[in-house]
């Protein structure tokens, strides 16, 4: 018997599920943004996240132009909701055009980078959801690599998770 609170998702290349997870995840954040929202993850960049060159996604934020929307604009407009982030990454050249291009968006006290060399967990957290696994929010993690990932939208997993990155990355 399965739970519904959980679901394992695989990929690899040319499999669409990550991304469109992703895109889902994050246009839910942004009609229901979380208090708090914990991005671990070693490696990061500033991947395509929200297809809108439809402008599919324009009821949701009218700003946005036709194009394919970067993390970064979708973490600043989730920090213009209230949205206090905190990104665990390693402080390499990687990741330095992300956390260059979200600082540019948004003020440092909604916005927190934490840096440990030895990390290697990944995931995001927020009120609702906890995903988690071996994929880093990099191009190859999302869109090339065979990962597999956990969507956990149990309250009592995501509470004691909460718990966990508090401790860890306060």
């Amino acid at each position: 018997m399965t739970d519904s609170r959980n679901r394992q998702i695989f990929s690899g290349p040319k499999v669409r599920e990550i991304p469109d997870l992703l895109q889902s995840i994050f246009a839910a954040e942004l009609l229901v943004p979380s208090t708090q929202l914990w991005i671990v993850s070693p490696w990061i960049s500033d991947i395509p996240l929200i297809d809108n060159e439809a402008g599919s996604f324009s009821s949701i934020e009218p700003e946005w132009p036709p194009i394919r929307i970067r993390f970064s604009q979708v973490l600043q407009a989730l920090i213009e909701r209230g949205t206090r982030i905190t990104i665990a990454t390693r402080d390499v050249d990687h990741n330095r055009p992300f956390r260059d291009a979200l600082e540019s968006l948004v003020s440092a006290t909604t916005l927190t980078f934490v840096y440990a060399e030895e990390l290697h967990e990944k995931g995001i957290l927020g009120d609702a959801f906890f995903l988690n696994g071996s994929m880093n929010f990099t191009y190859n993690g999302v869109h090339v690599n065979s990962e597999i990932l956990h969507l956990i939208t149990d309250p009592a997993t995501i509470a004691e998770a909460h718990i966990t990155m508090r401790d860890r990355w306060r």
